[in-house]
């Protein structure tokens, strides 16, 4: 959804919401102890991102198009996401990103 406003100004803001299950072969960690004399299982995985968590996204981008020259954005986000059995159970982010696209003809 973009708003718009005179002389060339727009506001776009977003929200996402995200929420993945654990993939079926992730451990938390991957231990010969833990499995014994059958050795370790086919397929294994102790990578934080294939655990079960949710992420939310909060943003918003600003900006001006200015005609025949180009168009200034602003971005602005907040980023979280909660791991349910990684280590680093939580990941916090906030993202600032100015660019600027020249339009040539």
């Amino acid at each position: 959804m973009k708003f718009r406003y005179d002389g060339g100004f727009f506001i776009e803001p977003h929200f996402r919401l995200y929420n993945q299950t654990a993939a079926n072969f992730y451990l938390f960690s991957i231990e010969q102890e833990t499995y014994g004399a059958n050795g370790f299982p086919e397929y294994a995985s102790a990578d934080y991102r294939l655990d079960e968590f949710e992420g939310t996204t909060l943003g918003v981008n600003v900006g001006k198009k200015f005609p025949g020259h180009g168009v200034l954005r602003v971005r602005l986000e907040q980023i979280k996401w909660t791991y349910e059995n990684s280590l680093f159970d939580e990941n916090n982010a906030f993202v600032l990103q100015v660019s600027y696209k020249k339009l040539f003809e």
